[in-house]
């Protein structure tokens, strides 16, 4: 079920995208790398709920860190490999916010943070898209635009996860809780 991707060789007026496939079209191999960050948020959500009934486990981290390893990858897999697509990077976009904002939310419903963090985080991820809606014109296609703030905001929205994951959740406590 991964869609391979091979170059066509066509010079011709109306030659062949180098990206179309010539072999059964599923999923893009980023795009299952991806799809690891969207299959970890029941997980995590379950993995939280459990350290709250039964005390710290370093499962939540775990997951934590299969979402960033996952967010990592999707980009160089399928870059190389030729199948990096607009769908792809919306795929990822939309797997970050998912797993972010779920994370976040199970630890307010748990009484770890307030409840504006993962409003917030969502209300900022809504501007960013209406951004670039906005920016493109009326006769082009819908994409979203890569901005460095709003790279280094899920680099800081990942590191809050990761931090209570690692630190309430896996029961490190390397910080205090007036700082958490």
């Amino acid at each position: 079920l991964v869609r391979r991707m091979e170059p066509i060789r066509s010079h011709g007026r109306h030659g062949a995208s180098a990206r179309e496939s010539t072999s059964i079209l599923w999923l893009q191999a980023g795009d299952a790398v991806t799809l690891l960050r969207l299959l970890a948020i029941p997980a995590f959500v379950w993995a939280v709920r459990q350290v709250e009934a039964a005390g710290p486990s370093p499962l939540p981290a775990l997951l934590f860190f299969l979402a960033v390893g996952s967010d990592l990858a999707d980009g160089p897999v399928a870059g190389p490999l030729g199948v990096a697509s607009e769908a792809g990077r919306f795929v990822d976009h939309i797997a970050d916010i998912s797993f972010l904002a779920t994370a976040l939310g199970v630890y307010w419903s748990v009484g770890i943070v307030p409840w504006w963090v993962p409003v917030a985080v969502v209300a900022s991820f809504l501007f960013y898209v209406a951004d670039s809606w906005r920016q493109g014109g009326p006769d082009q296609p819908r994409r979203l635009i890569g901005s460095r703030i709003g790279h280094l905001a899920g680099i800081c929205n990942y590191t809050l996860v990761g931090v209570l994951a690692c630190n309430e959740s896996a029961g490190l406590h390397w910080l205090p809780a007036s700082l958490v």
